[in-house]
Formats: C-alpha cells, sequence, structure tokens
C-alpha cells in the first residue's frame, strides 16, 4: 500500500491489496447478488438507457436498496483508500454498481467512466471490487 498513492498520481490507476479478505468477499457475495436478483425480477431498470443489457446486469445505488449492501459499499476503509490515493481528506460516494457480467456475454469495449458523469472536477476515482474470482481466459 505504500506506494499506492504515487503509483495512482503517476498512472492515473493503482491496484490496491489488502481492502477485504477472501472471506468477507465470500460473505459480500450473496448480499449483492440478491440486490441484483430482486431488481431483475421487478424488471426495473432504474431509468437508465439500456444499452448494456447484452453486456451485463446493472444495479445502481445498491447501497440504497438493502442495509446489508450500504455497509459494503459505505465501508469506511472504502472511503480512507480513494481518500489516500487522491491526496485529500475526505471524499463523497457519486454512486455505485453491481455489475454482473454473465457466461458468454459481449466484451465490454473499452471506455472511461469520468466523462459520463455531471462533476465540475477530476479529482475522482472509481474502485473495482471483484466479487468473483477473474480468470484470465
Amino acid at each position: 500500500m505504500p506506494d499506492d498513492d504515487r503509483t495512482f498520481r503517476r498512472d492515473g490507476h493503482a491496484l490496491v491489496r489488502g481492502l477485504a479478505t477472501a472471506a468477507e468477499l465470500a460473505a459480500w457475495r450473496p448480499v449483492i447478488a440478491e440486490v441484483v436478483e430482486e431488481m431483475a425480477r421487478r424488471d426495473d431498470p432504474q431509468g437508465r438507457i439500456d444499452d448494456y443489457s447484452k453486456l451485463f446486469t446493472q444495479v445502481t445505488n445498491v447501497w440504497r436498496l438493502s442495509e446489508a449492501a450500504r455497509a459494503i459499499v459505505c465501508a469506511p476503509r472504502f472511503a480512507a483508500a480513494a481518500a489516500r490515493l487522491l491526496g485529500v481528506e475526505r471524499v463523497r460516494l457519486y454512486h455505485d454498481q453491481a455489475l454482473f457480467k454473465p457466461p458468454g456475454a459481449a466484451r465490454t469495449p473499452w471506455h472511461q467512466d469520468r466523462y459520463y458523469w455531471p462533476l465540475d472536477t477530476d479529482l475522482t476515482v472509481t474502485m473495482w471490487l471483484p466479487l468473483t474470482d477473474a480468470e484470465e481466459e
């Protein structure tokens, strides 16, 4: 962790290890899956333009849909890591997303999320926390 902030500032990205244990990830999987499954049962697109449904199932702001999910998303350690990378005292959560990619789904095209956000700053960070193993193949 000591060089994460320098790496982030130099490269625009950094791998931050140790933010969650394997046991925590295993406990969080069903919490997030339950929120996503509930939204799918409701067939609720959450007001978004559906241009990604063939790529993955997406649920935004899971922290608002479940207290258990809120505890995960709003964990102080994640905010502390983001603040450290950005070199600031504290951060705000703009939004969170749960993305479930079904087997055989099309490749997600390369993109940069920040340009879609209605923010008046480049001082932003995203965090990708895979809840399943991501194999190269």
